[in-house]
């Protein structure tokens, strides 16, 4: 199927199969357009699809999501925040990021385990923070009382 790609001025068509991903249309694009995306420490971009005013994971398949013969996707460089601090989940090993707009060093202890109960899903009384090294983290402290530094992996939960 033929479908339009909108990016800045220009809207170009690309012949895409409706079981193709996102993912795969964005490096398409990407090579089409000759994009040069920023991934160092101070700015990380990244290409976002969306259509119908939905942004598009990269996961999907076209036909899944409706994008239509002659559907038009808009395009668009993004700026990605660098993550305020890393949270290491002993439990399932995973990593995650959490981005907070407030100044995390002047806030409670309390307050982040509010913000990672809000992103894993998991209520506050459920798990402990630690430090990398071990430190465990008491809710009515600040988290400039623990000397961290908020750009690395910082903490631990279990």
């Amino acid at each position: 199927m033929k479908i339009f790609v909108s990016y800045e001025d220009f809207r170009e068509p690309f012949h895409v199969s409706p079981d193709q991903t996102v993912g795969a249309v964005k490096q398409m694009v990407t090579k089409y357009f000759l994009l040069q995306l920023a991934n160092d420490k101070d700015v990380q971009q990244e290409l976002e699809l969306s259509y119908a005013g939905a942004s598009l994971q990269d996961g999907w398949a076209l036909g899944d999501v409706g994008v239509s013969p002659g559907a038009v996707l808009r395009c668009l460089i993004k700026n990605k925040p660098p993550p305020a601090i890393q949270v290491f989940n002993v439990v399932t090993q995973e990593t995650f990021s959490v981005i907070e707009p407030t100044p995390l060093l002047s806030t409670t202890v309390a307050r982040l385990k509010t913000i990672i109960s809000l992103h894993v899903g998991l209520p506050v009384s459920t798990f402990r923070l630690s430090t990398a090294l071990g430190v465990e983290l008491y809710d009515c402290n600040l988290l400039s009382d623990y000397d961290i530094e908020l750009d690395c992996n910082s903490f631990c939960f279990f």
